[in-house]
């Protein structure tokens, strides 16, 4: 009962002087969508997709917002990207349990799994080790599979094109002043690189082509 008392005060102590916690602004917004109320109808007008990194690390609330604004028609998509292996933040108030539950009810809305089974930043040691490793243990409600890897003598290895030419890489380290970069810079100097690579020619192609599954082919 005391504890009861002191969180009521504490709730109401946040409401007088106008504070919120994080865990205020989920529920606020929670309420709201699920209320149905304008800020549910602006949000689907505004984003037709959404994608949710890190989804191993929800929780109801947080999912509940995700599902109303964008599993509730046709013209809304959700893609969520996890690995139960991850979860790690359950003192924070993350569920794994929501993570195997948004899975079954994305696949029951026409979803689909796509692994991400091929490992491009590790050195080949690395995923082999890994892979002995996760093997000896249970993952309680997924199944491990090997992670793959591209050795430096596969001919997949860093091939990538940029205007038809091989890169391995963009750096970003000085402007074209040859003065260095400060870094309120940076952000705008890489969203104007991702736009650059994304640009399509006259035959749909973009600028930075990667390696696709077929011999000698390429995609954007």
């Amino acid at each position: 009962k005391k504890e009861r008392e002191k969180k009521k005060k504490v709730q109401q102590e946040k409401e007088l002087n106008k504070n919120q916690t994080f865990d205020d602004m989920i529920r606020y917004v929670r309420e709201s969508i699920m209320s149905g109320s304008s800020l549910k109808t602006k949000l689907q007008e505004k984003y037709q997709y959404a994608i949710i990194d890190e989804f191993q690390d929800t929780n109801q609330r947080q999912f509940d917002i995700f599902k109303n604004i964008f599993m509730e028609d046709e013209q809304h998509r959700i893609i969520v990207v996890g690995d139960p292996k991850q979860s790690i933040y359950s003192f924070q108030g993350a569920d794994i349990d929501v993570y195997y539950q948004a899975v079954k009810e994305i696949l029951e809305t026409g979803g689909e799994i796509c692994r991400l089974n091929t490992n491009y930043r590790s050195t080949e040691s690395i995923v082999k080790s890994c892979n002995k490793l996760f093997n000896y243990y249970d993952f309680t409600g997924t199944t491990f599979e090997d992670c793959g890897y591209l050795s430096k003598t596969s001919n997949s290895y860093h091939d990538t094109l940029y205007l038809g030419n091989p890169t391995h890489g963009f750096w970003i380290c000085k402007g074209e002043d040859d003065k260095s970069i400060q870094p309120e810079e940076f952000p705008k100097i890489v969203v104007e690189q991702i736009i650059d690579c994304c640009t399509k020619d006259q035959n749909g192609n973009t600028k930075l082509q990667v390696k696709s599954n077929k011999e000698n082919d390429y995609r954007n």
